[in-house]
């Protein structure tokens, strides 16, 4: 039954996001073909020609990403709003870019870029408010006890005490622990509202006479040799058996895996430049917020090279190398805060509070 719902959920989702590209695209034709926002209108192609590219090159490119990208995984274990906004703006993102090479191909020069621009930034607006709309639809029914998902815990340590506590406080995510299995002389024992209903070695049991979802072992590492054993006690009855790590308190940020052949590799630290998309976005914003911040500081630049220029001899600009990321070396510019030595009697030591070697400019500048 919950899994027929997370189909339907599915479907629901589908064919909303295809509804909110559809409004998107036709909000951006309207801005840039019925307004004067976005320049002259001039001659353009007709509406059913970009109804026609809407059907069978906007909407599929936008579905494929939107699973390529994880958007219908189950919001359950879905990370926040914050998260899945991130991945809508990177979604829009390669869809223009898709969208621009597909009219590329197809030799199409006069459909509006701009327009599809424009259906970029609505369609990421729009996608992030019916996301949270759907979210915090499906909080309510989740908080009032409905469509929930019934996990048996393995285990009664501090890891499965502190993970059903996480359950319990957050009845949003629409799972209920229905029980615990730890030692024998723990059972009938009620932990963070749930009680332990039997021993490690009743699981074959108690999986045949409860109806639960999800089986999560939470058990010490000194019990890791049975495993093996629990996993196929739950795959007798067809349930997914699911690990907490004992290990997870040696986790400093969000972990991730790497698979080596068939071995996984747990990565302990979290760097999302290592994603190659976010490293890309991350280039892009530094020209572009570099060539902005340039434009916008040009003036007091300027003052600056003129009053360096004026007050002591030598170069505007100092220049030297410095060793960057991955160890990668590369040439920094500033503008020259010092007097011009001699490369042989050039001091190497960090500058002072009064150091000699400062301008009367280049103080100023440090200081400010």
């Amino acid at each position: 039954m919950i899994k027929q719902n997370q189909r339907v959920l599915n479907v629901v989702m589908v064919l909303a996001d295809a509804l909110v590209v559809t409004i998107a695209l036709f909000c951006a034709w309207w801005l840039r073909f019925k307004t004067t926002l976005f320049g002259p209108i001039g001659g353009h192609l007709g509406l059913q020609s970009y109804v026609l590219f809407l059907t069978f090159a906007v909407i599929p490119t936008y579905l494929i990403l939107y699973f390529s990208f994880g958007l219908y995984k189950p919001y359950r274990t879905h990370k926040t709003i914050f998260s899945e906004a991130t991945k809508l703006i990177k979604v829009n993102i390669v869809a223009f870019f898709v969208l621009v090479a597909i009219l590329f191909i197809v030799n199409e020069p006069n459909f509006s870029r701009i327009m599809l621009f424009l259906l970029a930034i609505i369609a990421t607006v729009f996608g992030i408010t019916e996301r949270f709309v759907i979210r915090s639809f499906l909080k309510e029914i989740r908080s009032n006890n409905k469509n929930l998902k019934h996990i048996l815990i393995v285990g009664d340590n501090d890891l499965a005490y502190t993970f059903a506590r996480k359950i319990r406080n957050n009845p949003y995510l629409g799972f209920v622990v229905s029980g615990f299995l730890g030692k024998s002389n723990h059972v009938g024992l009620e932990i963070e509202g749930s009680k332990i209903i039997g021993a490690f070695k009743d699981l074959d049991e108690v999986l045949e006479k409860n109806n639960f979802d999800r089986v999560v072992l939470a058990i010490p590492l000194k019990y890791y040799f049975k495993i093996n054993e629990l996993v196929e006690s739950c795959e007798k009855v067809g349930i997914k058996a699911e690990i907490i790590p004992d290990y997870i308190r040696y986790f400093p940020a969000q972990p991730s895996v790497d698979m080596i052949e068939d071995i996984p590799i747990i990565n302990i630290r979290y760097v999302p430049l290592d994603d190659a998309f976010n490293n890309f976005l991350k280039s892009l914003s530094d020209y572009i917020i570099s060539i902005i911040a340039i434009i916008i500081t040009s003036p007091i630049m300027l003052i600056t090279a003129i009053a360096i220029k004026l007050t002591s001899k030598g170069p505007i600009i100092f220049k030297q190398e410095r060793i960057g990321y991955h160890g990668k070396p590369f040439m920094m510019y500033k503008f020259r805060s010092m007097k011009v030595q001699n490369p042989n009697e050039e001091k190497s030591e960090w500058t002072t509070k009064d150091d000699p070697r400062k301008t009367r400019v280049g103080n100023f500048i440090r200081k400010t």
